[in-house]
């Protein structure tokens, strides 16, 4: 990896100050309520209907060829609010990483209206995505504690014009006294071409990396969660990097080569969205650790309908093409059980 930046080193004193506090927290709770869980979902597409002048969002005003108006987005909030509360069998997850949020208003109609009941307190910060989409992490404040966040910069030094989503890291204290790192993340589109456009992923990848290198220094069997919509599969050159030195495990790579996946393109399932975990965390018998037989990615009817192109089903979508379809997301959310061990 390259030689860490101003930003880098600032992050790294910051991660300090954050495990320095945490070791400082109440000790340990006798028994867990329970085990628990953390959801990822890119819910494609959450915009409030109001133009933003600092971000290009024309495409979803009641003026655009898709009128996006204030009924089409409280329907989708309903409906996100639906996936959220009944994921887990309707004991909704305790964090949940979002992404392709378009600004704090959508997170607040979200959780002060839609999820009202759940208390759900969320963190956000604008990035400089050119569309104004960022990723997002809800939380049960009852569940888990933040003690530090903040927003990581993905930059390619050789063109100063690309613009992407920071990565969102949080760390805090569960219910249960376990210190988790949480990274959320949405890697750099497909645009122009698989290829063509990897270099951009692999900058995110290597930005990954130094951030779990820098908990780790200061952690050594720190448990860390990255979840996201890495666009590429596990199996694909970006994600082997990120778990090359085996000190991170990507949990979806035993489903690859299934027929299905979280994301379909052309008739084709891949597995976008992932969850990829520190070994520490995977390999722990006490305290969190990931419980046994999971299906980690959620795909009921009701977010599913016939492709009628290339056969099978699909993601049921808020748009098919320009036209208003009222779905959910082009993507299928997935879901992470912790148990905990005495």
């Amino acid at each position: 990896m390259s030689r860490l930046s101003s930003t880098w080193r600032r992050t790294c004193c910051r991660l300090l100050i954050c495990i320095t506090t945490l070791s400082q927290m109440l000790p340990l709770q006798a028994q867990p309520t329970s085990d628990f869980n953390v959801m990822f979902w890119n819910v494609e597409n959450f915009f409030d209907c109001r133009h933003d002048t600092l971000h290009d969002d024309l495409e979803f005003l009641p003026s655009s060829m898709r009128r996006w108006n204030f009924t089409r987005y409280r329907t989708k909030q309903v409906n996100i609010a639906r996936v959220i509360a009944s994921i887990n069998g309707f004991n909704p997850p305790d964090v949940v990483g979002l992404c392709e949020v378009e600004n704090d208003s959508c997170l607040y109609a979200l959780t002060h209206f839609q999820l009202r009941q759940v208390g759900y307190r969320y963190i956000h910060f604008e990035s400089p995505d050119r569309r104004g989409i960022d990723c997002a992490l809800l939380y049960r404040p009852e569940r888990f504690t933040p003690i530090h966040s903040e927003a990581v910069p993905v930059e390619l030094q050789e063109d100063t014009s690309f613009h992407t989503r920071d990565i969102l890291y949080t760390c805090g204290v569960t219910n249960v006294g376990d210190t988790l790192h949480l990274l959320v993340c949405h890697l750099p589109s497909r645009r122009g071409g698989q290829k063509p456009s990897e270099i951009k992923r692999l900058k995110a990848v290597e930005c990954i990396s130094l951030l779990a290198d820098s908990i780790r220094k200061h952690s050594g069997t720190a448990d860390i969660i990255v979840m996201g919509d890495m666009n590429d599969t596990p199996e694909d050159f970006p994600m082997e990097q990120l778990v090359r030195n085996d000190s991170l495990i990507n949990l979806m790579t035993p489903l690859c080569g299934k027929d299905f996946g979280t994301h379909k393109y052309k008739g084709t399932w891949s597995i976008f969205d992932q969850f990829i975990i520190s070994r520490s965390l995977f390999n722990s018998t006490t305290g969190l650790h990931p419980a046994a037989n999971q299906q980690l990615i959620y795909r009921p009817d009701f977010l599913l309908e016939p492709d009628n192109t290339y056969l099978g089903q699909k993601p049921f979508r808020t748009y098919s093409g320009f036209r208003y379809h009222g779905g959910y997301s082009d993507h299928l959310p997935i879901l992470l059980r912790l148990t905990w061990t005495h």
